[in-house]
């Protein structure tokens, strides 16, 4: 676990972690991107909220997952019908045909222009005249 969500999950300070590690002869860089020790991180958590050990350590552990294998039915056999005799004469496969639009009849979008009504003059200021 990382030294800020382990600070961010205990409302301390990523400081406060780094001095209580030092206390234990423990050394750590004070970063808080700093990968902790799983070992280290149950004793932070055991010290300073042994209430809420489970609810911080539990996001932590990988469940693990059984996946049951499916068992699938025996699909019936299909009886075919054959209403024309088979004959060994080759196939003809059919390609759909592709068609790109031509670039020489290439669409021209113009953008509407807006005319702006100029400035409107709500009223005047008289300014004293110079001396």
């Amino acid at each position: 676990m990382r030294l800020g969500q382990l600070a961010r999950k205990l409302s301390l300070r990523p400081s406060q972690l780094v001095d209580f590690l030092a206390l234990h002869h423990i050394t750590s860089e004070e970063g808080s991107n700093t990968r902790i020790d799983d070992q280290h991180v149950e004793m932070i958590v055991m010290h300073f909220a042994p209430e809420n050990f489970d609810e911080i350590l539990k996001p932590a552990v990988v469940e693990e997952v059984i996946v049951e294998p499916v068992i699938v039915d025996e699909i019936p056999a299909v009886e075919v019908l054959q209403t024309e005799e088979v004959t060994n004469q080759p196939t003809q496969e059919v390609q759909p045909e592709v068609t790109f639009p031509s670039t020489d009849e290439s669409e021209v979008i113009r953008v509407q222009k807006i005319e702006l009504a100029g400035l409107k003059v709500l009223g005047k200021i008289e300014l004293p005249e110079p001396k």
